[in-house]
């Protein structure tokens, strides 16, 4: 499993606890995980394995998520000196927290700029994919370019 650094640690880890005074945490970066199995690989698994390799992925899944917002919490102290810094000297940046209004705006962005952008470069067909596979597990939608 491959653990992806929040970008608020990778704030702290070019030091920018020397040169900021706000930390505003709203995440609105993404990376992407991606595990699969072939399907004639997949269709000549027992039961019992399958079972094993689906529960096995959902750990790692969670362990992943719970490591991200580990991370978040980590950079967030190491960038303000609020909790335990493990890499080194914390800094002295005030801690923003997004109201929801924040939030909202962040989701407006994505929907009617990011994913109507990446939707129109995809093009119809790719987003339709999109929309019915991520799409659907994320609760997000491309709009038809």
């Amino acid at each position: 499993m491959r653990h992806h650094r929040s970008r608020i640690v990778s704030a702290y880890k070019a030091s920018w606890q020397e040169v900021v005074d706000y930390v505003f945490a709203l995440p609105v970066g993404y990376s992407i995980t991606f595990t699969a199995i072939n399907n004639s690989v997949w269709d000549k698994l027992d039961e019992e394995s399958r079972t094993a390799l689906s529960d096995a992925l959902a750990e790692m899944e969670a362990k992943g998520w719970q490591q991200a917002e580990a991370n978040q919490a980590i950079g967030v102290a190491c960038l303000t000196g609020e909790g335990e810094c493990p890499w080194g000297e914390p800094g002295k940046a005030a801690l923003t927290t997004p109201s929801s209004e924040d939030e909202a705006a962040r989701q407006k962005i994505l929907s009617e700029f990011v994913l109507k952008r990446w939707g129109e470069r995809c093009g119809a067909d790719c987003a339709d994919t999109w929309n019915a596979t991520a799409g659907k597990a994320a609760g997000l939608s491309v709009p038809k370019p």
